[in-house]
């Protein structure tokens, strides 16, 4: 990807403890005038959207029997996710 790009690509990246290993600092400096990195802050579900579905897929499958195979796990899954997807279609925008 940074081979082919012409711009400078800014990779925005959570804390994950790996993303601030000394080989992706090494790799990173290498690439300084093709990429940077943007770190979110430690905890900041604002900025991060994902974190608020992530959060709600595990308390609603938590609510659930546990699953005996992966087919229930999927199962279950699905049925939350289509639920959320029913919810935000008759919620209105304000």
């Amino acid at each position: 990807m940074i081979k082919s790009e012409a711009q400078k690509i800014y990779l925005i990246l959570n804390n994950l403890k790996v993303h601030h290993s000394k080989s992706v600092k090494e790799w990173v400096e290498k690439q300084h005038e093709k990429l940077e990195i943007v770190y979110l802050p430690s905890y900041s579900p604002e900025r991060n959207p994902d974190e608020y579905l992530n959060s709600d897929l595990k308390y609603g499958i938590s609510q659930k029997p546990m699953p005996k195979h992966q087919t229930e796990l999927n199962r279950n899954v699905y049925s939350h996710m289509k639920l959320l997807l029913g919810a935000s279609r008759n919620t209105k925008q304000v």
